[in-house]
């Protein structure tokens, strides 16, 4: 192999990306939904102690729990690891139950 071949081997294998900006990007990922998360979290605090209502609070369970579901079973299609179906799933429950909540006391 030549070095033209070689850079046009290399170039077609990282279209996409390379592995280290697929890990970064990924990092990053789970960094935002988990300050997403803190947010949702401070958002229910604040509505029940300055407002007194739960609606705040349930909106912001239900999206945070929707937001970590949806990272969890990603995760657990491309890893097949249990804990990530288990957590997605319980996860889920909890974003249901949110909003069954929700809607029953508007």
């Amino acid at each position: 192999m030549n070095k033209e071949d070689i850079l046009k081997k290399s170039r077609e294998e990282n279209q996409n990306g390379d592995e280290r900006e697929h890990h970064v990007v990924g990092i990053a990922s789970r960094v935002g939904i988990s300050i997403a998360g803190l947010l949702c979290v401070i958002l229910m605090l604040v509505s029940e102690l300055l407002f007194d209502s739960s609606i705040l609070a349930l909106s912001g369970c239900f999206v945070s729990l929707g937001m970590y579901a949806g990272q969890k079973f990603t995760l657990y299609r491309y890893t097949k690891k249990k804990s990530d179906l288990t957590v997605g799933a319980i996860d889920s429950i909890g974003a249901i139950i949110a909003l069954v909540l929700l809607v029953t006391k508007v």
